[in-house]
């Protein structure tokens, strides 16, 4: 190999680890913050139609007066205020 095409492998491969690097510090992303008091997790739904309406019968029966539907990794999950 010429010392110019040596030259040019070791920037590039030097340019490639320091990206790959760059990469592996960034920070993972976050773990779900802690629900607020009070907050209680019910159940896991496949559907967001399916979470939200067992909020709503649940509104309806008096078991709460708010609830949430948070989208998981592969679950929406119902949060409710009691």
């Amino acid at each position: 190999m010429t010392r110019a095409l040596v030259s040019r492998v070791a920037v590039v491969t030097a340019g490639a680890l320091t990206a790959g690097l760059a990469v592996l510090a960034t920070p993972a992303h976050a773990a779900p913050q802690d629900p607020p008091a009070g907050w209680v997790l019910r159940d896991k739904y496949w559907t967001f139609d399916g979470c939200n309406s067992a909020g709503q019968q649940g509104i309806g029966r008096g078991a709460w007066d708010q609830y949430q539907c948070a989208n998981g990794r592969v679950f929406w999950v119902l949060w409710t205020n009691r």
